[in-house]
């Protein structure tokens, strides 16, 4: 599985839409409104969405219950 530090980590809750693929979107969307100087911001982005797509749904749902077992914005 793939390691995230805590700042992908922070990303992830942030922007958890319940799904891996939805967060994905999550991220994607968000990142059409960063503005020209927040290039860390976009390169998190895109390092966190780069180890999502090699996640499977199974390994994701894994990792929101280890990081935030009690956490389930969709419920």
């Amino acid at each position: 599985m793939n390691h995230f530090d805590t700042e992908e980590i922070t990303l992830i809750c942030l922007y958890n839409a319940g799904s891996r693929l939805d967060t994905v979107d999550e991220l994607k969307n968000m990142m059409q409104y960063l503005m020209f100087d927040e290039t860390d911001l976009k390169t998190l982005s895109e390092q966190v969405i780069q180890k999502l797509a090699q996640m499977s749904d199974a390994e994701f749902d894994q990792l929101l219950a280890d990081i935030a077992p009690d956490f389930i914005p969709w419920e």
